[in-house]
């Protein structure tokens, strides 16, 4: 699925990391979701959204899962 203008979009945060115990390489990670917003215009490398709900983002937060 490409990212469209008036899409719904969450945005998350890493709460734990899961590694291999053998090789410490990163397996999985646990999110929590911080926030929603919805995309206003978006091209190949880049989206602008406006802010629905949150509860505070931080630098290194993620785009989440799109609400459909």
């Amino acid at each position: 699925m490409s990212i469209r203008s008036r899409l719904s979009v969450t945005t998350e945060r890493v709460t734990q990391e899961i590694r291999d115990p053998d090789s410490r390489n990163v397996i999985g990670r646990l999110t929590q979701r911080i926030g929603a917003g919805e995309v206003l215009e978006a091209d190949h490398v880049s989206a602008v959204c406006t802010v629905l709900s949150t509860i505070g983002f931080e630098f290194g937060d993620l785009p989440g899962m799109v609400l459909e």
